[in-house]
């Protein structure tokens, strides 16, 4: 019973994995950014810029997700079938948690060290000027 790569993305009935899932990493994430950030014109557009960036990270992010997800989904004995995975909580919340200890670690840093000295109301350190 040997699996190819592409019965993950169209041989799992009642999954949430399909055919749009690899064209959504591969293309949308991955070619169109490509084309954007080696042209120069949309490079020194902010915005495209912007897009093209979020795009190639997000393609990034669903590349690790596939490939977590194909060695978990793949039935592995002759009785069982495709199987959706959906992270548990502890599984999100370990996810969330660096990225909140960072903007509570930026939003401290902003209020209370002084990296910021036109602005003497959110730096008392300077003697109460």
């Amino acid at each position: 019973m040997g699996f190819t790569l592409m019965d993950f993305y169209s041989n799992n009935p009642g999954s949430a994995y399909g055919l749009w899932i690899l064209i959504a990493e591969v293309g949308i994430c991955g070619v169109l950014p490509a084309i954007m950030l080696v042209s120069s014109g949309m490079r020194r557009n902010p915005g495209l810029l912007f897009i093209a960036v979020t795009l190639a990270v997000i393609g990034a992010c669903l590349n690790r997700w596939v490939m977590v997800l194909q060695v978990q989904a793949v039935p592995v004995l002759s009785f069982e079938s495709w199987f959706t995975y959906f992270p548990s909580w502890q599984e999100i919340a370990t996810t969330i948690l660096p990225v909140a200890y960072g903007v509570i670690l930026i939003a401290l840093s902003y209020r209370y060290l002084p990296i910021f000295p036109q602005e003497p109301e959110l730096n008392p350190i300077e003697g109460g000027k």
